[in-house]
């Protein structure tokens, strides 16, 4: 971990390799995803996010659309002061 990428000139980040089987498919997010606010001051959080990521995936649009759908319920319309930015891909099954 460290700072968010380009923020900070010059610091080194960690590298890693993962290999995608098929049907395998990652989401990257903001951390207006999981900082989403209800009208009652609760976050949507990392449980909230981690479980719908566990459950049978689908295609990556099929895993974007559900996990932005269950932001939305969850917020109810109350107004973010964040972005919400959710990028999936993934491999054929």
């Amino acid at each position: 971990m460290g700072p968010p990428l380009g923020v900070v000139a010059g610091i080194p980040y960690a590298a890693s390799l993962y290999t995608l089987r098929a049907g395998h498919v990652v989401a990257l997010y903001t951390d207006g995803v999981v900082e989403a606010q209800a009208a009652s001051g609760d976050f949507f959080g990392m449980e909230r996010l981690e479980a719908l990521l566990a459950e049978e995936v689908g295609s990556p649009s099929d895993v974007c659309k559900r996990v932005l759908e269950a932001v939305e319920t969850f917020v109810g319309g109350h107004a973010q002061h964040d972005d919400l930015t959710l990028v999936t891909f993934g491999t054929k099954q």
